[in-house]
């Protein structure tokens, strides 16, 4: 796979066939590994040369997250380009995403601001877990 940017961090879904690259200056990209195409560009996160992590996740792994130097977590349907929802609560960059393995509706997320918020549907905002000592 080659990218124009530098790949700042890669995650690949259950079946080995799909990745996804964090890429400085253009954020989220897809390829499909057994093609060796690129399959999607994932649109709004902000990726500049801050390390962030993307993974797949919820039920079937039909959906991508993640974090984004502007502060928020992203959250992407595979098929599509436009995130469904962005999440706010951080108040620095959002460096890695997390989907819960058994919850699939759940997601944690950490950022520079030292705090681990914990994303689910019931909630209308994060639980906070403050790092701070």
């Amino acid at each position: 796979l080659q990218e124009d940017h530098p790949v700042m961090s890669f995650s690949v879904n259950k079946t080995d066939r799909l990745v996804l690259l964090n890429v400085a200056n253009q954020g989220v990209h897809m390829w499909d590994l057994q093609d060796r195409c690129l399959v999607r560009r994932f649109q709004g996160v902000t990726q500049g040369h801050f390390t962030i992590h993307s993974c797949f996740g919820g039920v079937n792994q039909d959906f991508i997250a993640s974090g984004s130097e502007d502060n928020k977590v992203y959250v992407w349907h595979i098929k599509r380009e436009l995130p469904i929802a962005v999440l706010s609560g951080h108040s620095r960059t959002v460096n890695c995403v997390s989907w819960n393995p058994v919850y699939h509706q759940m997601m944690a997320s950490v950022s520079d601001d030292c705090t681990v918020r914990i994303w689910g549907p019931k909630s209308a905002s994060p639980d906070r877990v403050d790092t701070k000592t």
